[in-house]
């Protein structure tokens, strides 16, 4: 079952959600926080909660250990730190800042054993990217993931580093700024299979 209110205006997250759902999409309104009104929820599988206006993680305790899938890109949250503990089964994650910008690279180390497919990326309707070099992103911690995206990221110089277990079959790395690509970085990717690169034009 799915639980579909996007782009209505809402301030908040709605208390008519019936306790059956597994799928709750609320994109595109301006809601800021969850008090409890996810609690009831016990089957909560994939949260869509984009283009909202958390300042903050929003609160999921109730519901962490049904999750898997957890949309949170043009928000205004720039502090991840210690939030993705405890998600014993997320496997995908979109992330991004909205009118904030995101500075530093998520911790989503916690997410190790589960985490499959990742994205993160700038705002498309307002130009938004990230400002300061993530320096090396390493994901040598993360062999499960098989699909790392990552867009509008300009400032990003340095291609992500990956451990020699890694599973990564699709990566994609859009208007970056990663110049040179060596054997080095592409050698522990025995199991790629799409690779797309292209770098940031000027602003």
């Amino acid at each position: 079952p799915k639980y579909v209110k996007n782009y209505a205006g809402l301030t908040s997250i709605p208390d008519d959600i019936p306790p059956y759902e597994t799928w709750v999409e609320l994109s595109g309104n301006s809601i800021s926080s969850i008090n409890g009104e996810l609690d009831h929820l016990s089957y909560l599988s994939l949260i869509f909660l984009s283009y909202n206006d958390f300042t903050t993680f929003p609160n999921l305790t109730t519901v962490k250990d049904t999750v898997y899938s957890l949309s949170l890109r043009g928000n205004h949250i720039t502090n991840f730190t210690g939030v993705f503990e405890d998600f014993p089964s997320l496997t995908y994650l979109s992330l991004g800042p909205g009118k904030e910008m995101m500075t530093e690279f998520p911790d989503i180390s916690p997410l190790a054993d589960t985490l499959k497919n990742f994205s993160i990326s700038g705002d498309y309707f307002t130009p938004n990217f990230f400002i300061s070099d993530f320096g090396v992103v390493d994901l040598t911690m993360m062999n499960q993931l098989e699909s790392f995206y990552v867009s509008r990221a300009v400032e990003l110089t340095t291609f992500p580093r990956f451990g020699l277990n890694n599973s990564l079959k699709t990566l994609y790395l859009r208007e970056t700024k990663i110049a040179n690509i060596t054997e080095d970085d592409i050698y522990p990717l025995q199991k790629l299979e799409g690779l797309t690169i292209d770098e940031a034009h000027d602003l």
